[in-house]
């Protein structure tokens, strides 16, 4: 199994992928045109799901992840599917709701993708879990000021445009922004 993913979503369980092994690559795609979305897609896709299409068909990407948090994840997973070019496609569910049917729904979801990347890899939970506690901060948002971008993708050019004219600190919460993972229970300790 190759060593790298791609993936676009902060929702990608980055710490299941660790455990197999595998680093996540997110996109953060800015292409100078839409030549290949275009012949590929309907003209009315987002600006960003042709962006990622296109990094992925002229960046001679073949192995994604995508997370099912808006429709343009599930046209992107569509058109790559119909194409049959990828080595590793998946499309994870996200439940729309945090109650308790829906975390057992993410729950199987997760397993579903640890079946999908078994088949190549074996999973070691020791690795996911050390990827868990290095990539857990919590939410730290500072006590002071600051501005919060919130919505649909904001991208790499925004944050830095707002940050350099702007003193406060940016904070992205954006679909494809910066990512809050708490610490594991101790009760999952090594």
């Amino acid at each position: 199994m190759a060593d790298t993913l791609y993936c676009v979503c902060k929702y990608t369980p980055v710490e299941i992928l660790r455990g197999f092994g595998i680093g996540a690559v997110r996109l953060d795609p800015a292409p100078e045109s839409f030549s290949c979305a275009e012949e590929c897609a309907h003209p009315n896709l987002c600006g960003f799901g042709k962006a990622v299409l296109e990094e992925v068909l002229s960046g001679g990407i073949k192995r994604l992840l995508l997370v099912d948090c808006c429709d343009v994840c599930r046209r992107l997973f569509d058109i790559l599917e119909e194409r049959g070019s990828m080595d590793f496609l998946y499309l994870m569910e996200l439940p729309h709701k945090n109650g308790e049917a829906e975390v057992l729904r993410l729950e199987k979801g997760i397993e579903r993708l640890k079946e999908a990347l078994s088949k190549e890899a074996s999973f070691e939970e020791k690795a996911a879990l050390c990827a868990w506690r290095e990539n857990s901060r919590g939410t730290d948002t500072p006590g002071k000021p600051y501005i919060r971008l919130a919505g649909a993708h904001g991208g790499s050019l925004l944050r830095g445009i707002i940050s350099a004219r702007v003193s406060l600190p940016v904070i992205d919460e954006t679909c494809t922004g910066e990512r809050v993972l708490t610490p594991p229970p101790e009760v999952w300790s090594d």
